[in-house]
């Protein structure tokens, strides 16, 4: 397969001597372009990582059996999150929190929160 991953495109579509050979041309080059700009984005670089401490391990593993992932993808899921995360916009975030609790209907009380702590869940 070429590595631009135009062939899949090249079969997919129509040849030039069908009616809509034409527009198929057009949306087939602009496939190839995505594909090509994607693929030049995306090339991912091998990584070994030796002697995890087991109680690590064991907790990556624990997380990609959770989110049912392979530990692989969990581990890239982490590094992702840790090092390329953004950082939180604490006023927007505030902003947000205040408008759900004004949307919420009701207000909790010392008694109703101690009666829930009391009785428990059903």
């Amino acid at each position: 397969m070429a590595a631009d991953g135009s062939r899949w495109l090249q079969m997919a579509a129509p040849r030039a001597n069908s009616p809509t050979g034409s527009v198929w041309g057009e949306r087939a080059s602009l496939w190839i372009e995505i594909a090509n700009s994607i693929h030049s984005s995306c090339v991912m670089a091998p990584i070994t990582l030796k002697n995890i401490p087991a109680p690590l391990h064991e907790a990556l593993k624990r997380r990609a059996l959770s989110h049912r992932r392979s530990l692989n993808s969990e581990a890239i899921e982490c590094l992702e999150r840790v090092l390329l995360g953004k950082p939180m916009d604490v006023p927007a975030y505030l902003t947000q929190v205040r408008s759900l609790r004004a949307a919420t209907p009701g207000q909790l009380s010392e008694d109703l929160i101690r009666e829930a702590r009391e009785t428990g869940r059903p």
